[in-house]
C-alpha cells in the first residue's frame, strides 16, 4: 500500500516543477496503475491484484525517470553530449534574494 502513495508521486515529480501540476499527475499515475493493474489481474487468473498494480506503477516510475524532457536519463545525456540545449532553470532556483 505504501508503494501507491509513494510511487506516482515520485514519478510525477520527473515531469514537472509546480506542485498543482504534480499532484494532477501523481492522481494520473495512480489511477492509470489502478485500472491498469487490475485489468492485468482479471485477464490472468493467477496474478494478484495488489502486485499488479505496484508493478505496473513501477513501470511509469521508470518510463518517467528515463523519458522525462527535463530531469530524465536520456534527456540528460542527450545535453551532455550537446544534442539538445541545456534545460532552462527553475524559477526561484539560484537565484540571489
Amino acid at each position: 500500500m505504501a508503494a501507491l502513495l509513494i510511487i506516482p508521486a515520485a514519478a510525477a515529480r520527473f515531469w514537472t516543477h509546480r506542485l498543482h501540476r504534480m499532484i494532477a499527475l501523481a492522481a494520473f499515475f495512480g489511477a492509470v496503475s489502478g485500472v491498469v493493474g487490475s485489468a492485468v489481474s482479471a485477464l490472468h487468473a493467477k496474478i494478484s491484484t495488489g502486485p499488479a498494480v505496484v508493478l505496473t506503477s513501477a513501470v511509469i516510475f521508470a518510463g518517467s525517470m528515463l523519458f522525462a524532457p527535463q530531469r530524465g536519463v536520456v534527456a540528460s545525456l542527450l545535453r551532455r553530449r550537446g544534442v539538445i540545449p541545456p534545460a532552462p532553470a527553475a524559477a526561484g532556483k539560484g537565484a540571489a534574494t
